[in-house]
């Protein structure tokens, strides 16, 4: 509220001193150049933090998931007109996460595992989209539709889980060279994500190797 309230008088000075007569310019213009700083740095606070950069080929989704609007080009919108609908790239969205856990072998001795997944929410219904964002909104209490970067931190919060749950099946992976214990670290992470994702999330990658 404070900066809207500079930013109006910032314009009422900078007009005040425009008016002014009898008073050298390089002072007006000074204090003038001041003033709509002030105004620019208003408007780019504006445009930062209440409004939203709807790419192409974007559609508006409502709670239920009905399409309300198709954005066919580059639109910014003011964020509180939308703030209870869902704004989805109808395309496909893919998230490469790159993860680390320590299992305790039953030799015992500590072998560090680095391993990456690709995931995939594939466009090819506006329903996959809406239901994946519904999904994470409904089990993490999210209060409104979840953006790109919160789908990924979810998907990260599910793989922290599968470290903890699968820590004693994680130990046994021990050489990554070795096909058949890839094909399956990819099953075992699958398994696990099966009960907990919903199947439109696709699991196009899944690798593991030592530190």
């Amino acid at each position: 509220m404070a900066i809207v309230l500079l930013a109006v008088i910032a314009l009422f000075v900078a007009l005040f001193l425009f008016s002014l007569e009898g008073v050298s310019w390089s002072p007006r213009l000074a204090l003038i150049g001041a003033a709509l700083l002030v105004i620019g740095c208003f408007a780019g606070w504006v445009f930062t933090h209440k409004t939203v950069n709807v790419r192409p080929d974007s559609i508006l989704l409502d709670l239920r998931g009905n399409i309300v609007k198709i954005f066919l080009q580059d639109q910014t919108v003011w964020k509180k007109e939308y703030i209870d609908y869902a704004i989805v790239p109808f395309k496909k969205t893919g998230y490469e996460l790159k993860m680390e856990v320590t299992p305790i072998t039953p030799n015992p001795k500590v072998r560090k595992i680095i391993y990456e997944v690709a995931l995939e929410i594939p466009a090819e219904t506006v329903d996959a989209l809406y239901r994946v964002r519904a999904w994470v909104r409904e089990k993490f209490k999210i209060p409104h539709f979840p953006s790109a970067e919160e789908l990924r931190k979810r998907f990260e919060y599910e793989l922290y889980e599968f470290n903890d749950k699968r820590s004693t099946d994680l130990a046994v992976f021990s050489n990554p060279l070795d096909q058949g214990q890839q094909v399956a670290f990819k099953q075992l992470l699958l398994n696990f994500l099966s009960n907990r994702a919903p199947h439109e999330v696709v699991v196009t990658k899944a690798k593991f190797t030592l530190a």
